[in-house]
């Protein structure tokens, strides 16, 4: 085997090292306060695709993961559910932040950087296919 055989063979082990941890990053990220999910799963389709495409096809045809990874991937657009669980957790977040009473500056700033957040789901567009349906 050559040099550039193995170092191939590495990389693709890399990528869906990263899939796998994101993937289960993402997880976390469901039940979780300050912890993202779709930034995760969206890393995760990427990795996943560059490492294995038997975890990628999985990931994007997956019940619950799949239908935003598509919609995101197509259109750009943020699903309702999605949005909603999002500002969810972000008042979570910032509630936790506000009973471990950090200082002023910081919550401010934290206020400061989930109103941008919330601001950037909420400007997504829905999909404009029905969730289940796969990308061509």
């Amino acid at each position: 085997m050559s040099g550039g055989v193995a170092r191939c063979g590495i990389v693709r082990h890399l990528y869906l090292l990263v899939a796998v941890c994101s993937l289960g990053s993402g997880i976390i990220g469901m039940v979780l306060p300050l912890w993202p999910t779709t930034p995760f799963l969206l890393l995760a389709a990427w990795a996943g695709g560059r490492g294995c495409p038997r975890f990628h096809h999985w990931l994007c045809r997956h019940r619950w993961f799949g239908p935003p990874i598509a919609a995101w991937h197509r259109e750009r657009a943020v699903p309702l559910a999605a949005k909603v669980g999002a500002t969810l957790m972000l008042a979570i977040s910032w509630l936790v932040l506000l009973l471990a009473d950090i200082p002023a500056a910081a919550m401010v700033a934290a206020s400061l950087l989930f109103a941008i957040i919330a601001g950037l789901v909420w400007t997504r567009p829905p999909p404009t296919r029905h969730p289940t349906e796969l990308p061509p």
